[in-house]
């Protein structure tokens, strides 16, 4: 029964806390980067008509809102050391020697934030996820970006979580527009303000939601 009760925890934490984290950093970035938000936008707005609603089929129309959620992943890192593992053997990584029972914790903020792999880290761009195409890259093709930690035990529920993402991403800025309550004091989105509890999280803040306004 602790098994069955474990496993639900894990469920129920793992595919809603994480998934809030990573909104709650979505609409804070959109407040301080209103260029990212309105250029999001343009492109749903242009690939979906004003009577539908974004779904799974329309992302290969949407690269510039799939680089926005991948350099969400990377910004924000909501699971910054992933969940503890350890090994089931005696066994070596690189110059290392690693005894049977050694706990392994995986460095996704390190890896993720790291200048020889993203230029410019604590900056939010979008773009660094768009090939010279402009079409989005994928997740498995990114080898320093791994928010869902990494191997065989890796979350099993990244696709899950990734597909539900796009769907609050895309059908939210189909319809809104975040905007703060007091320009002259947005809330800011310095990764040294946020707070690690089971995730990487932003501070409560305030904003204003428009409807967006269709011609069409």
């Amino acid at each position: 029964m602790d098994n069955v009760n474990g496993a639900l925890f894990e469920t129920i934490v793992a595919g809603t806390v994480t998934t809030k984290a990573h909104l709650d950093c979505f609409i804070l970035l959109m407040l301080n980067y209103p260029d990212v938000q309105e250029r999001l936008i343009a492109e749903i707005q242009a690939a979906i008509p004003a009577d539908k609603s974004p779904t799974l089929a329309d992302r290969e129309k949407l690269p510039f809102t799939e680089a926005v959620i991948l350099e969400n992943f990377r910004f924000m890192s909501p699971s910054p050391l992933c969940i503890a593992h350890k090994t089931t053997c005696d066994t070596c990584l690189g110059q290392y020697k690693l005894p049977k029972d050694t706990q392994i914790w995986t460095n996704v903020w390190g890896a993720q934030h790291d200048p020889r792999y993203f230029t410019d880290p604590l900056t939010f761009k979008p773009e660094r996820f768009l090939d010279g195409d402009g079409k989005a890259y994928k997740l498995a093709d990114v080898k320093s970006l791994f928010p869902f930690g990494i191997g065989k035990r890796s979350c099993p529920g990244e696709k899950i979580a990734l597909d539900r993402i796009f769907l609050f991403v895309t059908n939210m800025m189909h319809k809104l527009r975040f905007v703060p309550v007091d320009k002259d004091n947005i809330p800011s989105c310095d990764l040294k303000t946020f707070t690690i509890a089971i995730t990487y999280q932003t501070k409560p803040f305030y904003v204003k939601v428009e409807p967006l306004k269709r011609n069409g």
